[in-house]
Parts: C-alpha cells; sequence; structure tokens
C-alpha cells in the first residue's frame, strides 16, 4: 500500500508544482457542503438550523459517546486480561487464585456494562439514517481472546 501511496502522493505534488491546480473552480474558496444530495428534504432545514447553531442530529451525539464508550470498554478489557495474565504467571498460589477470582469479577463486570452498551448501541442504529453504517455489537469474548493473545 505504501507503493501506492507514495506514487499517489508524488503525483499530487507534481501538478500543484506544475500548476495544474491553481486555476480549479473554488480555488482558495471555503467548500461549500451545505446542500448533501444524500440528506432527505425532509430534514434539510433541520440539519440546517442545528449547523447554523453549532449542533449536531442526536444521533451524531450518540454515535460520538458511543465511540468513546467502545475505547473504555476495550481498555477495560485490555487491562483486566494483563492483570490476570500478570497473577498466573505468580509463584504463589493463593496469588494465582486471587487472579482468577479477580478475573471472573472482571468479566461479568464487563459484560453487565457491554450489554448496556449494546443495548444504547441497537437503539443508535435504529435511530442512524438510511446511508450511515451501522455498528456492530461489542463482543465481549472476542475482545478477551484479542486482549490475552496479545
Amino acid at each position: 500500500m505504501d507503493k501506492w501511496d507514495s506514487h499517489i502522493d508524488k503525483a499530487i505534488r507534481q501538478a500543484i508544482e506544475d500548476g495544474q491546480m491553481d486555476n480549479l473552480p473554488g480555488a482558495g474558496k471555503p467548500l461549500r457542503l451545505d446542500n448533501d444530495p444524500h440528506t432527505p428534504d425532509d430534514v434539510k432545514m433541520a440539519y440546517k438550523i442545528l449547523k447554523d447553531n453549532d449542533l449536531a442530529p442526536d444521533w451524531m451525539l450518540t454515535g460520538r459517546e458511543l465511540a468513546e464508550r467502545e475505547q473504555k470498554l476495550r481498555d477495560q478489557v485490555q487491562r483486566a486480561a494483563r492483570a490476570y495474565q500478570a497473577g498466573l504467571t505468580d509463584a504463589d498460589s493463593a496469588a494465582r487464585i486471587r487472579a482468577e477470582r479477580a478475573w471472573n469479577r472482571a468479566q461479568q463486570k464487563l459484560a453487565l456494562d457491554i450489554a448496556r452498551y449494546n443495548r444504547d448501541l441497537a437503539t443508535y442504529n435504529l435511530k442512524a439514517p438510511s446511508g450511515v453504517a451501522r455498528r456492530p455489537h461489542f463482543d465481549l469474548h472476542a475482545e478477551i481472546r484479542r486482549a490475552l493473545l496479545a
């Protein structure tokens, strides 16, 4: 992929140096993104009002919040898995038992948090307009496998 990226970058730089980008329509002016042909007619006015007031539709705000929550859940799985693996390497059998218990408690808490997240995610997927990719549910078992193999 780097081979293509560098070739494309080189071609763009060469076009800029040759002045091929100087007289493009709208050069030096801000992009006009007000009229999105994919926005349904019945919500264009509402989106314009939101944009003019530096706001975003509810589904976008929810999507941002869900992305943050998803990352936090991934981080929690990673931390719990690292603590579990560190506890298993301890020579003391009591420490290994404590690590196992802590790991089980962490998985139970994560399962509850992820169930809430997935419920909110299902609502988001229903609210997001057509054309917006649906987000997959958080799979605790797949994340645990990734964390333990990392």
